[in-house]
């Protein structure tokens, strides 16, 4: 049965690695399933210590398979972490992305060989108090442990400290080009990432010598538990941590960058909504103003394209005295004061309204400036030009009373007093 064993993990580890060596070469592979992944990895690798869930699997399965399925989640995060810097790395070039590819893919290979070893030591006393948790284990009753069994641990122990040391590595390294690029939530979740590594290391290390020790029958004073406890409790912890806070800073950059957008945009959809009447807002719009502004900026810039469309076919040409982008500024806030007052394109009558609207607008603009500088600098990730539309909205929020009062009811003079410089 033992053997049978053996040989199950020997094909599962195989076709692990064939597995991670696809998530490695392959450009279709995202490196953010990668991570995922690794985290799943190690937060079902600390459940099983769970102690409902370690009964099930030490106890009433009729064979223990805690031991061994902690570790083989333990080092699959520890592969899938190696992938996943792989694959985010910095190195464009061919020849020097191979070298390192195939590094990762040694390292995968000696992590299955060094598992498949370990098993088959542990198969050989799989019920041994080393292998297990709890009062009687020889994490907490120090005594005298068998070769095989102590090689079993060393082997893991060994494995999982030298891959760590390349996870240090590669943190520090990422940490200082987070501090030059600027980016503090990567630097900072390097840094506890970095910690949590190293307590991590410190658990391999004491757990691998305090079973060296056991073996040569030297019995160390204290237990093991009280060491390893909360190295393997506080470092796991921090390594997540460590990983999820570069996760919340793009998260808070894109949601500050969406509700800045959206309360930009916000001129140009309320002048809309006069034609439509008021939007009720609906839970979904409210959780996504929360936590994702920026989709509800792509669902507003695809209706005001839409609008677009409709009426530019009937917008006068721009005023010379501006700019290319400015001049389209002025005559798509035109257009659209036009639109909200309920004047519907095709016709003379939309023409004609949206040219006086314009020239009002042109003076307006011309004296008093009302365009943002930063305006002119706007970057987003949308295939739309949405500094036309921002420009919209800052002279639709500037100069309210050009959709309100009606063409013609007053002199030009009048407006401009409502806006003094």
């Amino acid at each position: 049965m033992s053997w049978v064993w053996v040989l199950v993990v020997v094909v599962g580890m195989a076709a692990a690695v064939v597995f991670w060596r696809r998530l490695l070469w392959s450009r279709r592979a995202n490196p953010s399933a990668i991570l995922w992944l690794a985290l799943v990895s190690l937060l079902l690798a600390v459940c099983l210590q769970v102690p409902a869930v370690y009964r099930v699997f030490a106890h009433e399965l009729g064979f223990n398979l805690f031991w061994p399925l902690q570790w083989a989640l333990a080092m699959a995060c520890n592969v899938l972490l190696h992938v996943f810097s792989n694959r985010v790395s910095t190195a464009t070039k061919l020849e020097l992305e191979r070298p390192a590819r195939r590094r990762v893919t040694v390292l995968a290979a000696i992590n299955a060989l060094a598992f498949v070893t370990a098993t088959a030591l542990f198969t050989t006393n799989p019920n041994d108090p080393d292998f297990f948790l709890g009062p009687e284990s020889r994490l907490e009753v120090p005594g005298r442990v068998d070769f095989a069994v102590g090689l079993a641990w060393i082997i893991i122990m060994c494995t999982i400290a030298v891959s760590l040391v390349g996870h240090v590595m590669g943190a520090h390294r990422w940490a200082n080009k987070a501090k030059n690029a600027g980016r503090s939530w990567l630097r900072a979740g390097m840094r506890v990432f970095t910690l949590g590594l190293f307590l991590c290391m410190a658990y391999c290390a004491h757990s691998a010598l305090y079973q060296a020790a056991e073996i040569i029958g030297w019995i160390p004073g204290w237990r093991q538990a009280a060491v390893t406890d909360p190295l393997i409790s506080v470092g796991p912890a921090l390594v997540f941590i460590g990983m999820v806070l570069p996760a919340v800073g793009s998260w808070k950059r894109e949601h500050d960058n969406g509700s800045a957008l959206l309360r930009r945009l916000a001129p140009v959809q309320r002048l809309l909504a006069r034609r439509s009447g008021p939007v009720k807002p609906t839970l979904r719009t409210t959780w996504l103003r929360l936590w994702r502004p920026t989709e509800l900026v792509y669902q507003a810039i695809i209706d005001l394209e839409d609008t677009y469309l409709r009426i530019r076919g009937h917008l006068p040409t721009g005023p010379e005295r501006f700019d290319g982008e400015t001049q389209r500024a002025v005559v798509l806030a035109a257009g659209l004061a036009t639109l909200a007052r309920g004047i519907e394109p095709p016709g003379k009558e939309f023409a004609e309204e949206t040219e006086r609207t314009m020239n009002t607008l042109a003076d307006l603009v011309a004296e008093h400036h009302p365009l943002p500088e930063s305006v002119r600098h706007t970057k987003v990730y949308l295939n739309t030009d949405i500094d036309r539309w921002l420009r919209a909205a800052a002279i639709i929020e500037g100069y309210p009373g050009i959709v309100s009062v009606p063409s013609g009811s007053r002199p030009l003079s009048d407006q401009k007093a409502e806006h003094p410089a």
